[in-house]
């Protein structure tokens, strides 16, 4: 795991890049959910491979840690990325719509 600081690095700087393209039109609370978001899942996607192939199993940095299986993973993740992303977007809103709610009552 010597380089794990490099893959993590790499895997939030990415998302953050792609994560600033969807703030257009948020408001500043949303615009840091969303950024908060695009961090995590960077994080995320950064350590999957070695949660698939620790440095311990002895077919480490074999095929979770290949050029195909990373392509593979960005193309789901293009795929499924909008779906989770408006899901997770509207269970903000919903949230956003019980607070609102809830201090209306006072």
């Amino acid at each position: 795991m010597a380089r794990l600081h490099v893959h993590v690095c790499a895997g939030v700087a990415t998302s953050a890049l792609v994560g600033c393209t969807q703030l257009r039109g948020l408001s500043p609370m949303k615009a840091l959910a969303e950024m908060a978001g695009s961090l995590g899942g960077g994080y995320v996607g950064s350590r999957l491979p070695d949660v698939i192939e620790p440095s311990t199993y002895p077919g480490h940095r074999s095929a979770a840690h290949s050029v195909t299986t990373g392509i593979a993973l960005v193309a789901a993740a293009k795929e499924v990325s909008p779906r989770l992303r408006d899901a997770l977007r509207e269970a903000g809103e919903q949230c956003f719509r019980r607070q609102s709610e809830c201090t209306n009552v006072w």
